[in-house]
């Protein structure tokens, strides 16, 4: 156990609960980089009399450390720090659109904004391999799909993919939670009209091979007019089949 980190003089406490004041200790040490990411929490014990609380006082911090996606408990091992940017975002995103009861519509309307953004940044950040690669992904749209759950490992392939040439951390982060939103979309069509998933994914083939052949080229204005076309295209065809504006589910 660090003892620049977690010092033998201990822990001066505020007027908090007792779990309290230790979850915001540790999730303070976490965030700041102190505690970095990858690296093992002190054991429950060490906890607890650094502290100096009991051992369930403990558990229930770790509890709630993992449930705010700050650390990953591998039984036998021990308690790692897992904070992830992308996942923290994404996460809180979520939550603020399920506390304002934010509709689909409204936050598919950022969907234009993230990927013009990151086509934008991929003109010049991204490889021949990795437009090769979002090539790949667009024309496995143009083979037979067997069922929503391969149409959406597809989907979400793609949308990352786009992204993630960016190279951008922060396009990265808000993605996440937008690809969701878009694969709640199109999981609502399938609800109603299974055969969409087909008709869906056949009919904004070109959409996509555009945005792919704009990178290609490297032309800024193509691949943004590129996209913009590709998802609004997309939500009119989905829009016609599913029961939107409608709450945004939990990204899982």
């Amino acid at each position: 156990m660090s003892t620049e980190t977690f010092p033998r003089a201990g822990f001066q406490r505020e007027r908090l609960s007792v779990a309290d004041e230790v979850l915001r200790d540790l999730r303070s040490k976490i965030l700041s980089g102190e505690v970095t990411k990858g690296s093992k929490l002190p054991s429950e014990r060490e906890l607890a009399a650094f502290y100096d609380v009991s051992g369930p006082t403990v558990r229930e911090v770790i509890r709630a450390l993992k449930a705010m996606s700050l650390v990953e408990v591998r039984h036998g091992s021990g308690t790692y720090v897992f904070a992830d940017s992308a996942t923290l975002l994404s996460e809180a995103f979520s939550a603020v659109v399920q506390l304002d009861e934010i509709d689909l519509a409204s936050v598919l309307s950022l969907t234009d904004v993230v990927y013009e953004q990151a086509v934008g940044l991929a003109v010049d950040a991204a490889s021949d391999a990795e437009v090769g690669e979002l090539r790949r992904r667009a024309e496995r749209f143009a083979q037979p799909i067997a069922g929503a759950d391969e149409f959406e490992v597809a989907l979400e392939g793609f949308l990352t993919h786009l992204v993630d040439i960016s190279h951008s951390r922060l396009l990265q982060a808000m993605s996440r939670f937008l690809v969701q939103a878009h694969l709640t979309l199109a999981r609502s069509a399938a609800l109603t009209s299974p055969p969409m998933w087909d008709r869906i994914a056949g009919r904004l083939i070109p959409e996509r091979l555009a945005i792919v052949e704009a990178l290609e080229q490297r032309d800024r204005a193509a691949a943004a007019g590129a996209v913009k076309a590709y998802t609004s295209h997309g939500r009119n065809l989905v829009g016609e089949h599913a029961n939107w504006p409608a709450p945004v589910a939990q990204p899982g």
